[in-house]
């Protein structure tokens, strides 16, 4: 999977997702408090490995896998 869902969040600073609303309350503070900034760029998902595996943790496995 490549990072679109990614992109769109921080381009629009908002989500319907309940899930991701906290986060993007966040972003909208940092944003709107401080000078901070950032840039968002398409990742193909062949290229997105690490990511996808931290974001989708396979919760089958026991700890000493």
């Amino acid at each position: 999977m490549d990072n679109t869902p990614s992109n769109k969040l921080a381009s629009k600073v908002s989500s319907t997702s309940t899930r991701t609303q906290p986060l993007v309350a966040i972003l909208g503070e940092l944003l709107h408090h401080t000078d901070l900034g950032f840039t968002t760029a398409h990742i193909e998902g062949k290229l997105n490995v690490d990511p996808n595996a931290l974001s989708r943790p396979n919760l089958t496995l026991s700890p000493s896998d």
